[in-house]
Formats: C-alpha cells, sequence, structure tokens
C-alpha cells in the first residue's frame, strides 16, 4: 500500500484542509502568559494598573 502523505503537494494539500483560522498558539498566549494581561482591548484602566505594576516590578529587579 502506498502512504499518500509521502508525496509533497498531499501533505500539502492536508495542512491546507486541517488548517485552522486561528492556532492555538496564538489563542492561548495571553490567557497563559505569566502576568495577568487584560485580555479586552477596551479595559484601559487594568492595563494602565498592568504596566504600572510591571514597571515598577522591572525597576525593583534592576536595582
Amino acid at each position: 500500500m502506498v502512504n499518500r502523505f509521502n508525496y509533497p503537494e498531499s501533505q500539502t494539500m492536508f495542512r491546507r484542509a486541517h488548517a485552522r483560522s486561528d492556532p492555538p498558539a496564538t489563542r492561548h498566549v495571553l490567557q497563559t502568559s505569566k502576568f495577568n494581561f487584560p485580555t479586552n482591548p477596551g479595559d484601559l484602566c487594568e492595563l494602565e494598573e498592568f504596566t504600572e505594576a510591571f514597571v515598577q516590578k522591572r525597576m525593583e529587579l534592576t536595582i
């Protein structure tokens, strides 16, 4: 029996057929990051607080 995935064009067609518009790696970056980064772009207050806390922590670590 011939394995149809040995041929490059078959692999390409297979990948295209099973490709997702949003790959899991990019979807879960914000949720699984070390910091609790706000995922809603409209949440500017939370973003500002996060940025201030991040900068403060960074300053403490560099001193």
